[in-house]
């Protein structure tokens, strides 16, 4: 009896064990079933792309060769000049579909090649460099003896000084290229200059980081996007726990007073609008909703 028991307690532990390796057979014929199944489905549309350019190349060619020996055969009195013309006719019609699917197949493959790069722009992590703080505020600005190029050799800004006082607005004009939007970008640390030093109220920029350069400045894009949602959710866009004062507040300052004033919900939609004054329209609940 007792080596019965033990008998069963070690055919428990070989079909525990068993089962176990089953499962774990199981994930791993899951998993390369799966890498196999992705690298097929790229197979596919690197084939489909190829194919499309054959498919340029193939449809003039096969052109080519019907007239060709249509035009033997039909020297050699065995067809009619009639029957080519109506062959050529009939496999234009026959291309035409052929030709829409092969569109949305290319289609497929260039949406495709779009995803992969938005995912892999998603997944990259941006390289912050810690760095001391730089106050918000109304900072003075000044570039100082800055060189910088996107190619080695090829300097964009050659020996740049330019003080931006606080409080007046500085215009930067010249052609296309001359180095306008590379200076607003220096000064926003999207690239590292070359030579010299841009100075934020006294502060160097190259001892800051990155995201404290960028939370004390502003930028007004000359292409402005609009995300889905209020107004209200557009504002706080950067500063999702900014108040609808706040929201308020920075409409105001935007310039905004006309725009807001002629939205039927108001600014925070829904008809919870704070009120605020408004010069434009001479009321005291500008941006308050309908109700």
């Amino acid at each position: 009896m007792r080596h019965h028991a033990f008998y069963h307690l070690l055919s428990r532990l070989e079909m525990d064990n068993a089962d176990q390796r089953i499962a774990d057979d199981n994930a791993s014929f899951t998993q390369q079933s799966l890498a196999f199944l992705l690298l097929f489905v790229g197979g596919v549309f690197q084939l489909v792309a190829f194919s499309s350019v054959l498919w340029s190349i193939s449809s003039y060619l096969v052109l080519f060769l019907v007239l060709g020996y249509g035009g033997w055969l039909v020297l050699r009195r065995k067809l009619t000049p009639g029957d080519v013309v109506m062959f050529v006719a009939h496999l234009g019609k026959l291309y035409g579909p052929v030709d829409s699917l092969n569109e949305i197949a290319v289609g497929m493959q260039n949406h495709t090649t779009s995803r992969q790069r938005a995912v892999a722009l998603l997944h990259t992590e941006g390289a912050e460099v810690p760095g001391e703080a730089i106050p918000a505020g109304n900072s003075a600005v000044e570039f100082r003896d800055i060189h910088f190029g996107y190619v080695a050799g090829r300097d964009v800004l050659r020996g740049l000084n330019l003080k931006m006082e606080p409080g007046k607005i500085t215009v930067l004009a010249g052609p296309s290229g001359a180095g306008k939007t590379t200076t607003a970008d220096l000064l926003l640390k999207l690239y590292e200059v070359g030579s010299g030093e841009i100075f934020l109220d006294g502060h160097a920029l190259s001892t800051a980081g990155a995201s404290t350069v960028r939370s004390a400045i502003g930028v007004v894009s000359a292409d402005g996007a609009v995300f889905r949602g209020t107004l209200a959710d557009n504002i706080r866009y950067k500063r999702p726990e900014a108040t609808d004062d706040e929201v308020l507040e920075a409409g105001l300052a935007a310039g905004l007073e006309r725009a807001l004033a002629r939205l039927p919900d108001g600014v925070i939609g829904g008809g919870e609008a704070a009120a605020a004054d408004c010069p434009d329209t001479g009321g005291s609940s500008a941006f308050a909703g309908a109700g």
